[in-house]
């Protein structure tokens, strides 16, 4: 198994289309959002398998500001809003290859790529697939209140990694995979 990490840019047509073929197969986004979206990702995610078949992908995207600060208005922690995270989005394991570590590994490439990086994530309250966020070993944190957005009508929460609880912009972040060590 290996997770890949390719800017849009760098995406082959058939890939992208993999993509979001795979992430319309989960049934929650339309497929008009992520093809205007998808291009103008940050990073793109792909884990596969031995024989190069896709077995999972997720993305790194710049937000829209003004809707991801008014969601964390509503989440009653508008001093957490970060102009400068990444949303964590579009998150999709195939079903023949859940229970894998697909999503585990795919997580682990998002990680290292997000290095000191805030990033924050629309959850939705009652997806029993993703982690336990109060486990002491999650990476991500809930925070604020759980609320329906407009838009919806499935409660979610927020969830973030390397917030500070009252956005810091002095703050200094690496982008991209870190160096490595010799």
């Amino acid at each position: 198994m290996e997770t890949r990490a390719i800017r849009p840019i760098n995406c082959e047509p058939d890939l992208m289309k993999a993509f979001i073929g795979m992430v319309e197969e989960g049934g929650e986004v339309p497929a008009a959002n992520l093809i205007r979206g998808v291009p103008m990702a940050e990073m793109l995610f792909f884990t596969i398998d031995e024989n190069k078949n896709l077995m999972g992908v997720s993305a790194l995207r710049y937000p829209n500001a003004r809707y991801h600060k008014h969601l964390f208005d509503k989440a009653g922690i508008p001093e957490m809003y970060n102009p400068l995270s990444l949303e964590v989005c579009w998150l999709y394991v195939a079903p023949a290859h859940r229970g894998k570590n697909v999503w585990k590994h795919n997580s682990e490439t998002r990680l290292k790529y997000l290095g000191n990086r805030p990033a924050h994530g629309i959850h939705r309250s009652k997806n029993i697939r993703l982690n336990d966020f109060s486990s002491s070993t999650s990476l991500y944190k809930l925070v604020g209140n759980e609320f329906t957005p407009e838009m919806s009508e499935t409660p979610v929460r927020i969830i973030t990694i390397n917030h500070d609880p009252v956005f810091n912009p002095s703050k200094r972040i690496y982008y991209g995979f870190p160096p490595e060590s010799t």
